[in-house]
């Protein structure tokens, strides 16, 4: 394929950007010349086809690694892709919205590392995925938000159309936060996820005190619910959706108060500061003009507390009342 379409660029080995951080248009015949490419060896030229113009040339993007910068004559041959094409539906069988789809390159049990692709539901409910290269697939649609829970993975060959995802029927966490000066306390639920993380679906609780989150799935999670105005929370740990409803009493957290320590000539005002637990960050801040800070809102536990500051190590197991905390480039 020749066209003054297909973009052709160079990234030196360390950048890896995508699009490429040096970028040209080929001529009509397919021709290009990139100039003021980096200066080093095993560079990585690429010709791809612009997100524009995808759906009219669906051909799939072309590399050539370990290039020498003053290389003459080179080749990049774009294959032909194909697509993966169905409809997401809800439990009930009408078209799903605000759905993303995954195409895992891999067969179910054995995912590749790369390749693959995804998408958005458009209007109905239909998605189109590529191109992409022929061979096997695995599928998931995953609702960003809403009652729903993500879909049973399916194996499909691609190319593929008329695939069709059903998600799952989701879960509920309901309850209601005693007290008086409650409304609007975020509510946040958070699921294990196999790889170690959390994954969090949030709500906020009603001028009546009442609160509802939608859970991904029917296993157990944790209930957080904080007021930020005044530092009051609230945690529940080791529950399911339906131990609830929940009744939650906010109660006045003390804070991990420290200082952040730099180097000379370096500022010490605005750098980010964090609690960490569980994969979770549960509070954050930045540094006053001396350096100070002050973690808020925090439940009982022992948190890794870490600045965005290269050079200046956590601090483990600090714990809500700590005062003095000290972290030193």
């Amino acid at each position: 394929m020749a066209s003054d379409f297909v973009a052709v660029g160079a990234n030196s080995r360390r950048a890896g950007r995508y699009p490429p951080e040096h970028e040209v248009r080929t001529a009509k015949d397919g021709t290009f010349r990139l100039d003021a490419v980096p200066d080093e060896e095993g560079l990585e030229v690429m010709a791809r086809v612009p997100e524009e113009d995808a759906e009219r040339l669906p051909f799939l993007t072309a590399f050539l690694r370990d290039v020498a910068p003053d290389s003459e004559g080179l080749v990049l041959r774009m294959e032909r892709g194909v697509f993966l094409a169905g409809l997401v539906s809800t439990p009930g069988g009408q078209p799903a919205r605000s759905v993303l789809v995954v195409a895992h390159a891999g067969a179910a049990g054995r995912i590749a590392a790369d390749g693959g692709g995804r998408a958005l539901v458009g209007e109905g409910g239909t998605f189109r995925i590529g191109p992409l290269r022929s061979g096997s697939y695995v599928l998931v649609a995953d609702p960003s938000r809403g009652p729903f829970a993500a879909s049973e993975p399916v194996e499909v060959t691609a190319p593929a159309t008329d695939i069709h995802l059903r998600l799952a029927p989701g879960a509920v966490v309901e309850g209601r936060c005693l007290g008086d000066g409650v409304a609007g306390a975020v509510v946040s639920w958070f699921m294990p996820q196999d790889d170690g993380t959390l994954e969090t679906r949030s709500s906020w609780v009603k001028p009546s005190g009442s609160f509802r989150v939608h859970a991904v799935t029917k296993d157990q999670g944790m209930l957080y619910v904080r007021m930020e105005e005044d530092d009051r929370s609230a945690l529940i740990e080791d529950v399911a959706p339906e131990d609830g409803p929940f009744e939650v009493t906010l109660t006045a957290a003390k804070p991990i108060e420290g200082h952040v320590y730099v180097k000379a000539g370096r500022r010490r005002h605005g750098r980010g500061v964090w609690a960490k637990r569980g994969g979770v960050i549960w509070a954050a801040t930045q540094t006053d003009a001396e350096g100070a800070f002050a973690l808020r809102g925090l439940p009982p536990g022992r948190y890794e507390v870490a600045c965005g500051l290269p050079g200046v190590p956590p601090v483990r197991k600090a714990q809500p009342g700590d005062k003095d905390l000290v972290l030193r480039e």
